[in-house]
């Protein structure tokens, strides 16, 4: 198989993982269903609270405009807080509410459990050797982005 053809199932391989990922991501059913996109805010939030708007928007490579509807939508929820900064009163940051800080653990919990499931096709060799490969194409984007 050429390398064109390769790359074309991978890319195929890799929709139908990441919706295998994200499938069922769901926060708090009162409170209603979080996206995928809405969960990276979330992770990225928790790397690195204090986050403004902007610097969502980059860390996710979305619009500014996308960035503010997904953050709205975490806020009419409940799941982020909007701070004024304490350097500049003009500045939003971004926090994590207290109930989020909670919820996020146990979502952690559940999706390595379902990653584990999807991972039980690699023994411990393949996964150290998937993991490495993966890691070295994301430090290549990173690289090539600044």
């Amino acid at each position: 198989m050429q390398r064109k053809e390769q790359i074309e199932e991978l890319l195929e391989n890799i929709q139908a993982f990441k919706r295998k990922i994200f499938f069922g991501i769901d926060c708090n059913k009162k409170n209603g269903h979080i996206t995928a996109s809405q969960w990276l805010v979330l992770r990225h939030l928790c790397k690195g609270e204090g986050s403004t708007l902007k610097e969502v928007a980059l860390a996710l490579s979305i619009t500014s405009s996308a960035a503010t509807q997904l953050v709205d939508a975490l806020v009419q929820k409940g799941y982020i807080i909007r701070k004024i900064g304490a350097d500049d009163k003009r500045e939003l940051k971004l926090m994590l509410s207290n109930k989020t800080k909670r919820r996020i653990k146990e979502l952690r919990k559940n999706r390595i459990q379902k990653m584990g499931h999807i991972f039980d096709a690699l023994n411990d060799r393949e996964f150290k050797l998937y993991c490495s490969l993966c890691n070295k194409i994301a430090e290549s984007l990173t690289a090539k982005q600044k």
